[in-house]
C-alpha cells in the first residue's frame, strides 16, 4: 500500500482517512520510509519545511543530494529527536 503524505497529514489532523478502509497513521508511514524529502522530514520533526532548511544551512542535520534534491535519512532525524544531556548543563552557576 502506498501512503501519500497529504492523506497521512489529513488523518493525523482530523482523524478522517480519504478513500481508505485501512487505518493509516503517521507511524505506519514513517516505519516504512528510510529516505525522506524536506516536506516529509518537516512533518516527522513537527516543524515547518523552512525550519528544516534553516537547520540544514546551520549544519544541524545531515543531508544527502539525490537527483539534485535534498534527502534525509530517518536515522539522522531520529538522532535530532533524542534528548541530549551534558554535565555542563547540569552545573548550577
Amino acid at each position: 500500500m502506498v501512503f501519500r503524505l497529504e492523506d497521512v497529514m489529513l488523518q493525523a489532523i482530523t482523524g478522517i482517512s480519504r478513500g481508505s478502509s485501512e487505518a493509516t497513521t503517521a507511524d505506519a508511514l514513517f516505519d516504512k520510509l528510510k529516505w525522506m524529502t524536506t516536506k516529509e522530514a518537516a512533518f516527522y520533526l513537527r516543524v515547518s519545511a523552512g525550519q528544516v532548511r534553516n537547520m540544514v544551512w546551520r549544519g544541524q542535520v545531515r543531508t544527502y543530494r539525490l537527483q539534485n534534491r535534498l534527502r534525509f535519512l530517518r536515522s539522522d532525524l531520529d538522532q535530532l529527536l533524542k534528548p541530549t544531556f551534558s554535565k555542563k548543563e547540569a552545573v548550577w552557576r
